[in-house]
């Protein structure tokens, strides 16, 4: 168990020590159970914040996301269009639950889907242009949207501002591999993977955005190179 891995754990229970019926604490080992890969824990720990506070946007979106890095598309919707709606701003939900439209082979949905995270990630970055979170995201969904321009101006855009942010480097991977630029979205991968732990690979392995370079030699190479502990990870999920 890394560092990181231990703080997590340390911290939920701290929490939970104090109120086992705290509906976010629950939903924080949940996270921390599926990051350990004691998934049957995990589902039960998010199941209890559920059933404590349904309506708890953090309960939904947290349980939205382990779902969303364990394949299980059908719940990773039904939970991230649920935080969607108990949050009018947000838009991780939304663009966390294109992927799963995506998986699903649900394309009518997943531009859908596509257009309402748009909407809010531009409301987002019109009230704060610095938002990289919001360009890196936005970049992706326009890639989604067949949007190439504009895709790549945000995409380089985000970059600019955050060069060596490991979560939007994978997002930039994301968004060359939907934009069918098999290379650069390698390249993009391998610098991610280079600044996450090997559990994310769960991650990487269910997102349909990738999909169009898993045949590629290089991504096998570089899932391969990760999972053998050949490129160590520098502690990010």
């Amino acid at each position: 168990m890394t560092g990181a891995e231990e703080t997590g754990v340390l911290a939920a229970t701290r929490a939970l020590e104090l109120n086992p019926d705290l509906a976010i604490g629950l939903a924080t080992m949940g996270r921390v159970m599926c990051g350990l890969g004691r998934y049957d824990e995990a589902f039960a720990a998010h199941e209890r914040s559920l059933a404590i506070s349904p309506d708890s946007y953090e309960v939904n979106f947290l349980f939205g996301r382990t779902c969303t890095e364990l394949g299980c598309a059908d719940l990773a919707i039904q939970y991230h269009e649920r935080a969607a709606a108990l949050s009018e701003t947000e838009f991780l939900p939304l663009a966390l639950a294109i992927q799963s439209y995506n998986a699903l082979g649900n394309r009518d949905k997943a531009r859908d889907t596509s257009r309402r995270a748009l909407a809010r990630i531009e409301a987002a970055i019109l009230k704060r242009p610095d938002d990289t979170s919001a360009l890196f995201h936005g970049a992706a969904v326009l890639a989604d949207l067949g949007d190439r321009h504009r895709s790549i101006e945000w995409a380089n855009r985000a970059i600019t501002i955050a060069p060596d942010e490991a979560r939007g480097l994978y997002l930039l991977a994301c968004t060359f591999a939907l934009l069918n630029e098999p290379e650069s979205a390698l390249d993009y991968l391998e610098k991610s993977l280079k600044h996450m732990q090997v559990r994310f690979l769960t991650w990487v392995e269910n997102d349909s955005d990738l999909d169009s370079i898993r045949d590629h030699p290089r991504y096998g190479r570089l899932v391969e190179n990760m999972r053998s502990g050949a490129e160590r990870p520098k502690g990010i999920v």
